[in-house]
């Protein structure tokens, strides 16, 4: 029954734009995370071969 009274309430606009934020805000980074360590790889990767 709890469950129905929380549901009857609704979400309010603040909830909302706070979940849509974060599941737009949780694939960005985690986008931006692998794009950036991609490039120190590719970096890493050229002055290595640079030395020899």
């Amino acid at each position: 029954m709890h469950w129905l009274k929380i549901i009857n309430i609704g979400i309010t606009n603040i909830l909302f734009l706070g979940t849509v934020g974060m599941i737009t805000l949780v694939p960005g980074f985690a986008y931006f995370t692998l794009m950036h360590q991609r490039r120190i790889l590719q970096y890493q990767s050229k002055f290595e071969y640079d030395g020899k």
